[in-house]
């Protein structure tokens, strides 16, 4: 609760991650476990050790003497305030830099969103295309018109996670590459309202719409690092990526727009070039925008 009273008042801070910050328990009871065996432990061992020359020192005529103890006892209070004050260091350290990573702008809505991941079983779903769209399009349409949702729609994996499907390609008209050099891209299977529900912004042309699903030709939208690393030169609608570069015949694959960046590998890292297919798959995650707490 102190953890999340501060960083209510820090600048530039998405409130919707707040609610998240909480107590793990399990972590909180190993953490006082290793506290009480620690303290158990180095407070038994010095009086375990001592007890023998403290009686000694104590005895009538006893000769103790406390200089080497004292030295010793001395040095080990002055390591134990270096080690504390190396902990502190690294403890501020790391709410900083959590502080940080809370502040940064992932570049999609994470407030009123359930995600759930579905994987449809084989062979029927694995084969059978047509099936998988029906599926995946009832689904959605049972969805959508329940109270309370906004927008609901389906990726082959969300953002803040490698999309698991990386492909080669180029760009039509642009100058030939040498084998090995292609670039290479992230591909995302999405249904039309994906955009819309994640809150990414269309910058050009259009959004995706049910019968591009079935289109056999392919529509691709593009984010904005894709289009500022290799179609700066060019109108990006309606130019062709090229894709299947090492075959003889490239698929050519028209681009109908172009969406905001979001952070597809983690919030720690710039977002990369990413390619959105219109469709679905038989492993997705249905994503629901809501009103109130999904």
């Amino acid at each position: 609760p102190l953890l999340r009273l501060v960083l209510a008042h820090t600048s530039d801070l998405d409130a919707s991650l707040l609610p998240s910050i909480q107590i793990n328990m399990p972590v909180l009871l190993f953490a006082l476990g290793v506290c009480t065996v620690t303290a158990a432990v180095f407070g038994l061992v010095p009086i375990m050790r001592t007890s023998p020359r403290l009686a000694e020192a104590l005895s009538p005529g006893g000769r103790g003497s406390t200089r080497g103890y004292g030295h010793s006892h001395a040095a080990l209070v002055a390591a134990e305030i270096a080690v504390a004050v190396v902990i502190l260091f690294l403890s501020v350290l790391v709410i900083r830099s959590f502080q940080k990573m809370l502040a940064v702008d992932p570049g999609f809505r994470t407030d009123h969103l359930l995600s759930v991941e579905i994987t449809l079983p084989g062979p029927r779903y694995t084969t059978d295309a047509q099936a998988t769209n029906h599926f995946y399009e009832q689904l959605l349409d049972k969805v959508a018109p329940s109270p309370g949702v906004v927008s609901v729609a389906t990726t082959s994996e969300i953002l803040l996670h490698p999309s698991n499907a990386m492909t080669r390609f180029l760009i039509e008209g642009a100058p030939p590459v040498v084998a090995g050099a292609y670039p290479v891209a992230q591909i995302r299977v999405v249904s039309p309202a994906y955009f819309r529900t994640m809150g990414l912004g269309l910058l050009e042309g259009r959004n995706f719409e049910r019968k591009d699903i079935d289109d056999p030709t392919g529509f691709f939208i593009v984010n904005r690092a894709f289009a500022q690393r290799y179609l700066t030169e060019r109108n990006p609608l309606g130019t062709k990526v090229l894709l299947g570069v090492l075959g003889p015949q490239p698929q050519k694959i028209p681009v109908i727009g172009v969406v905001a960046d979001a952070h597809d590998l983690g919030v720690v890292t710039d977002a990369q070039p990413e390619l959105y297919l219109p469709g679905f798959a038989p492993h997705a995650v249905l994503l629901v925008r809501t009103v109130a707490d999904p």
